[in-house]
């Protein structure tokens, strides 16, 4: 639903294509522009071209800022590139590709025939272009996590929020802990080594429990099953503070319709605008009245 895919600096070389750009990329439309091939030189190389295609000063500086705003929004620095400078852009992209895929690679002219690299003008029939707002996916832990993980993939911080999290029911449990097994199978920069879990705890009269009692029931059910390398801070919130259930990240967020937790059907998935991310992102870890750390023991 948030991807990562490479773009030719050499695209800026036509002026129609950089509105094109800045409508295409960002949260809001789940698509990111791959730093590529390294920090700031992509961005140098983008200004050569629109250098190159400006024809006066005027229009030199309106594209300029039109590249800035669209860095801001959408440009994701990928860790540990390989490049040759003896390449040319298109085929040190299908390399990298080929050591961690893209979603997709947008080159400026259909000079290389392979699956994943589009021009601007194929971009409406080419399926790794294809990205909706929502998609329901069956509820069970590998799904509900493989859905996000391209998001995750981007991000250093992963916060799960779910009002309704029980640490002794298997439900919840199995998609925790299918995310951290995911964090840790993940061979690349950046990694997670911490989730962040937002969520409150039920008390009534029968029962009298209390929050040492719920963090009890957490560290009992998961300490062992958690693998090693991988925490789970949990934040405790009131429960009126929380409603809706996401996976949040520092590069976007996702709204789940039921939960993060396994039963029957399909769960409903759907990407935040860029305004409700940050808007989430700014209140995840505000106002909550208890926190506790668990460290996953399992070899």
């Amino acid at each position: 639903m948030i991807y990562e895919y490479a773009v030719s600096p050499a695209v800026f070389g036509d002026i129609n294509n950089i509105a094109f750009l800045y409508e295409a990329f960002g949260i809001e439309r789940g698509r990111f522009i791959s730093e590529f091939p390294r920090k700031r030189e992509w961005s140098k190389y983008a200004r050569q071209f629109i250098s190159k295609c400006a024809r006066d000063q005027i229009e030199r500086n309106a594209l300029v800022e039109l590249l800035i705003a669209l860095e801001r929004r959408a440009l994701y620095e990928r860790q540990r590139t390989h490049w040759d400078d003896q390449k040319k852009w298109i085929d040190n992209a299908l390399f990298e590709n080929e050591q961690r895929a893209f979603r997709g690679i947008l080159n400026r002219d259909s000079v290389v025939d392979h699956k994943d690299v589009m021009t601007i003008g194929d971009t409406w029939r080419a399926t790794q272009w294809k990205n909706p707002q929502s998609i329901s996916v069956p509820r069970t832990a590998p799904n509900i996590v493989q859905a996000v993980m391209p998001l995750i993939s981007l991000s250093t911080t992963l916060v799960l929020i779910d009002r309704n999290f029980e640490p002794m029911d298997a439900r919840f449990s199995k998609v925790l802990i299918e995310f951290a097994d995911q964090l840790l199978r993940q061979t690349h920069q950046p990694k997670i080594a911490q989730i962040k879990y937002v969520t409150t705890y039920e008390s009534d009269k029968n029962t009298r429990r209390t929050i040492n009692i719920f963090e009890n029931e957490c560290r009992t059910a998961l300490t062992t099953f958690l693998p090693r390398g991988i925490s789970v801070k949990f934040i405790i919130k009131v429960k009126k503070l929380l409603h809706d259930r996401f996976v949040l990240t520092n590069r976007g967020c996702i709204q789940l319709g039921i939960g993060l937790d396994e039963g029957d059907g399909d769960v409903l998935m759907n990407r935040l605008s860029n305004k409700d991310f940050e808007i989430q992102f700014d209140a995840w870890n505000k106002q909550y009245c208890h926190e506790f750390l668990i460290e996953g023991t399992r070899s």
